[in-house]
């Protein structure tokens, strides 16, 4: 977080400030804040292990089990085929842009890292723009179950197709 200085030329009064980044979706009628937090304790469950391939295939249904990672009994993650982000179906029927996939908050950055990451909602990373996540490295946070493991994108589909895949860490 950077913090400004601000003087006002008329005047010998200093205001310290922060600016808070902000996200801005086209097709949104308003801006997304990108709050973030960092909320890993000694007490987490961190997953090193495997690594799982997850394919939702484009126009697959996302109500089936087989076009769903349920990665815990918490979260479950799919896409619906209207082009819209990842969602967790165990809690909602679709996404939502400000809460999306609920129940998680992520972060650029690796596992090895996490206690130094900053968290936020999924639509709050890369400008709200899933696609320029492709092959980035990624921390996920199972917030209910204080779950941390490693995630990397490796294909978005465009133009309302609902397809995507990813790698992932296992326990």
């Amino acid at each position: 977080m950077k913090r400004y200085l601000l003087q006002l030329i008329l005047s010998t009064t200093y205001f310290c400030f922060i600016i808070v980044l902000w996200g801005c979706d086209k097709d949104a009628d308003e801006t997304l804040p990108k709050e973030s937090q960092n909320t890993f304790s000694e007490n987490a469950t961190v997953w090193r292990g495997k690594t799982l391939i997850f394919t939702k295939k484009d126009g697959a249904n996302p109500s089936q089990i087989s076009h769903q990672d349920r990665i815990s009994e918490e979260v479950w993650l799919t896409r619906g085929n209207d082009g819209k982000q990842i969602f967790n179906i165990k809690k909602n029927s679709s996404a939502n842009k400000s809460t999306s996939p609920e129940g998680t908050m992520w972060a650029l950055g690796t596992i090895d890292d996490v206690a130094d990451l900053q968290f936020f909602n999924f639509r709050a990373l890369d400008e709200g723009k899933p696609k320029n996540l492709l092959g980035k490295n990624l921390v996920l946070h199972l917030v209910e179950e204080d779950i941390y493991l490693s995630v990397k994108f490796t294909s978005w589909s465009q133009d309302k197709k609902g397809g995507f895949a990813y790698e992932r860490s296992t326990p």
